[in-house]
């Protein structure tokens, strides 16, 4: 049933009494359809129906806007219209043609586009103390609605941009022929007459993969309407009443999960078909990844400034002292908020928590000096830490089990590992104990400071200096001398007794003498 069946048996049934539900349920058509059908008048119907009528007009132009379409994705249906009007004699309305380039958008190729868009939301954090703003990169196939997400918890610039396209590169196991983005500074760096400048590395990388790209206005729900709406999914049907986990591969992980439970797995609203059963057959139309992933990585190259740091995201990383004058360049890579430094030979050097900040230095204080073989040492392993990291163990077998083939293996063996697997870093323990001190009140305290604080305990409990330097790995004995000396202010008082003991003892003699002396005894 439908056209002026429809609209009659509407009208008829409403005459009768019965609400929009029991229409809807008794003609077995959508409600929003006879909500729509509802009030509208007979002369009302007959110039709807000479407007979809017209639509069929088009139908014969379809391939010529199809063209244009994939040619400029970012053309306007109003645009379209006008080209109508400017090369075929017929009198085209905005408001129909506007519905047919609509509908048309909705039937792109498989395998053609992806649609890229940026989002971001507050989290409060899991232990209760503030909230952490994620921000995300969300990734959609405009044939299948197939969807991609990659979360962290700082600002993207290219480099991360990067790292999130291959990560999607890999979860949909190939490319698109063209992605489109909003005009963003982290894929534009200017705009010259109309011609995009793209940032370096982003140029770099788009020329290894060989894909396209096309910048369209932001919020621009003609050329780009479909990624908007995973944006605000991701907002709502994700994001929204989750705890922040202190980890962005944990949440990357969660992530993933709700992908294929829900994001992929549900009905989709404009197409009435499930996205991970269209995209079998658009994974077809993929175009292959390159020979690996890692060969279109995000990694660039850093010029070593004379005081042995680099810049990166306007902001300055230290590296080893001497770094400066055995080589002048060095290989960055940006990986889960960590900045990887490695010589052009990709050795390691050093690696650094990405700071969400501008115009800061990010120095490791260990790269103002020469480290000894007397800082590699073995100390004996104390039974309460003993049962903690054996608790820890079990702890991170059970995540194993429940994780699976996501538990990261590559560090097995390793003693600090988050509950995905993955290594934690000095820089993560360094600013989380920030939040530690504040939950419970503690005076401003680094966690530098619990080093002066063991060595002030073993002091006072009458351990010797040189047992301290071994436990603190110093060079010499006089480094800890010279750091821990004025702690141990009860063995000077001590010695300062004994000393004046003496000097009493000494002076009381020479005095009893002279006494004697004088007297003549």
């Amino acid at each position: 049933m439908k056209g002026i069946e429809m609209y009659a048996k509407i009208q008829e049934l409403k005459e009768l009494g019965m609400s929009q539900n029991a229409v809807a349920a008794q003609l077995g058509i959508n409600r929003a359809t006879v909500r729509h059908y509802w009030n509208m008048r007979a002369d009302e119907y007959s110039k709807y129906s000479c407007s979809i009528r017209r639509i069929s007009i088009l139908d014969q132009y379809k391939s010529i806007i199809a063209g244009w379409i994939m040619r400029f994705p970012c053309i306007s249906s109003a645009q379209i219209c006008d080209w109508l009007k400017e090369n075929y004699p017929y009198d085209f309305k905005e408001r129909t043609v506007s519905r047919f380039v609509k509908a048309l958008r909705e039937e792109l190729p498989p395998g053609l586009q992806t649609q890229v868009d940026f989002g971001e939301m507050a989290l409060p954090n899991a232990d209760g103390t503030g909230s952490t703003k994620v921000r995300f990169a969300a990734f959609v196939l405009s044939h299948s609605r197939y969807k991609f997400v990659y979360f962290q918890s700082r600002p993207f610039h290219t480099v991360d941009l990067i790292t999130a396209m291959n990560a999607c590169f890999v979860y949909f196991g190939g490319m698109t022929e063209e992605y489109v983005f909003d005009q963003d500074s982290v894929v534009c760096a200017a705009e010259n007459a109309g011609d995009i400048i793209y940032t370096h590395e982003f140029e770099a990388f788009r020329q290894r993969c060989g894909f396209r790209v096309h910048l369209c206005r932001a919020a621009d729900p003609e050329s780009k309407g479909k990624i908007e709406n995973v944006v605000r999914y991701v907002k709502h049907g994700f994001l929204e009443n989750r705890l922040y986990p202190f980890d962005d591969s944990t949440l990357n992980h969660c992530g993933v999960s709700w992908l294929e439970r829900t994001a992929n797995a549900k009905q989709h609203g404009t197409t009435h078909k499930v996205p991970a059963e269209m995209f079998r057959e658009e994974r077809e139309h993929l175009r292959p990844l390159p020979d690996t992933v890692e060969s279109c990585s995000a990694t660039v190259l850093r010029t070593v400034r004379k005081d042995n740091t680099i810049v990166y995201c306007s902001n300055r990383y230290s590296v080893p002292v001497g770094t400066y004058t055995t080589q002048k360049e060095v290989e960055i890579e940006a990986v889960d908020g960590i900045l990887k430094i490695y010589t052009v030979f990709h050795e390691p050097i050093c690696e650094h928590r990405i700071s969400p900040e501008r115009g800061k230095l990010i120095k490791n204080k260990n790269h103002d000096r020469d480290k000894t073989e007397a800082s590699v040492r073995t100390l004996p392993l104390i039974p309460h830490i003993e049962k903690m990291l054996k608790k820890r163990m079990m702890l991170e077998m059970q995540y194993s089990q429940i994780l699976k083939s996501d538990f990261d293996r590559t560090f097995d063996g390793f003693v600090c590992r988050d509950n995905t697997g993955a290594i934690i870093t000095p820089e993560y323990v360094t600013r989380h104990f920030k939040d530690v001190v504040k939950k419970y009140k503690l005076r401003p305290l680094r966690f530098h400071d619990l080093r002066h604080s063991c060595a002030s305990l073993l002091l006072a409990n009458g351990v010797s200096m040189k047992a301290i330097q071994d436990w603190l790995g110093h060079s010499t004995f006089n480094v800890t001398a010279n750091f821990y000396s004025h702690l141990d202010y009860q063995s000077r008082v001590s010695s300062a007794e004994v000393i004046a003991n003496a000097l009493g003892d000494e002076a009381e003699t020479e005095e009893n003498e002279s006494t004697n002396e004088k007297t003549g005894s």
